[in-house]
């Protein structure tokens, strides 16, 4: 750990571009204590005086002084074409943790940082009128955080380095999770329909099981295959009475899968749908021939 981290940026106006690029420093250099000096920027003894390096300090300069070198200084107000379309945040994301970026939401909320910061609020909101409910509550905490980081610029970059770091953790989970996922799944053709099978009771998925993670990796898992996977079945080969086995329809599929149809003509019981989500249902079912009862349900289902 170093003893000192010292953070050079700019006084006067705040934006959340040079808070989560310091909180980002801050996580990734952890260190016994934290200096973030809001300077004029065209203050230069004071600004000459901070940027000083010994071991057991960092030194970073982020969104001030009209340079970037991808070492110490981070700015991006400069006419080069290295820092074009950039801001404070994406330039140090990119060189000390680039990882954040496999998080759709806040890959998400990075970009917007970095579109209010050199297009405006105002604009923003205008482009992207339909902004999903989780980037609409991280934007709506922005101000926030920014007026009180004009006093306290050290507390809150503490405070988001930490849910930096949370968020780092699971993302290292969830790569983790999707390789056991991955060995423990495979895709068949039933009727002309390509069910993803996977056994998320094995032992190396279930003890580190969350169920919303594990669908952002099934999600990813259906994106990332060259053809279309119309539903999914989970099974739990450990269970003798086959009563954990569940069939998802998604909601991709709806054109071309309903199981109401396989309700209709008596495949299907009403009392073996435990959850429906645009007609995409949840099927319980303990039949010992799987693929017979597999083959029925889905060409029973099938809208053409």
């Amino acid at each position: 750990m170093l003893e000192t981290l010292i953070i050079i940026t700019h006084a006067s106006q705040a934006h959340m571009d040079e808070v989560f690029a310091c909180a980002v420093l801050v996580c990734k250099f952890p260190a016994e204590k934290v200096i973030i000096k809001r300077v004029n920027t065209f203050d230069n003894e004071k600004f000459k005086y901070f940027c000083w390096k010994k071991d057991t300090e960092k030194v970073f300069v982020v969104d001030i002084g009209g340079r970037f070198d991808n070492e110490l200084h981070f700015d991006h107000h400069q006419d080069e074409e290295n820092v074009k379309n950039e801001c404070a945040t994406t330039l140090v994301v990119k060189k000390f943790m680039l990882e954040i970026m496999e998080d759709d939401d806040w890959s998400k909320y990075i970009e917007s940082i970095n579109y209010v910061d050199n297009n405006g609020g105002t604009r923003f909101f205008k482009d992207f009128a339909k902004v999903d409910k989780y980037l609409g509550y991280l934007l709506s905490l922005n101000n926030g955080i920014v007026d009180f980081f004009k006093d306290e610029p050290e507390t809150v970059a503490i405070f988001l380095s930490k849910i930096i770091k949370k968020k780092l953790e699971t993302i290292k989970k969830v790569k983790e999770l999707e390789i056991k996922v991955r060995m423990n799944t495979f895709v068949r053709n039933i009727e002309g329909m390509n069910i993803l099978f996977l056994n998320k009771h094995h032992d190396e998925i279930e003890k580190d099981l969350d169920i919303n993670i594990l669908n952002k990796i099934i999600n990813k898992l259906i994106r990332d295959y060259p053809y279309t996977i119309h539903a999914s079945l989970t099974y739990d080969p450990r269970d003798e009475n086959k009563k954990r086995r569940s069939l998802y329809r998604f909601p991709r599929a709806e054109d071309e899968l309903d199981f109401n149809l396989a309700i209709e003509k008596n495949i299907l019981k009403e009392e073996d749908i435990t959850f429906c989500h645009k007609k995409g249902f949840i099927l319980n079912f303990s039949s010992e021939d799987i693929d017979n009862v597999l083959k029925e349900i889905i060409k029973g289902s099938k809208k053409c």
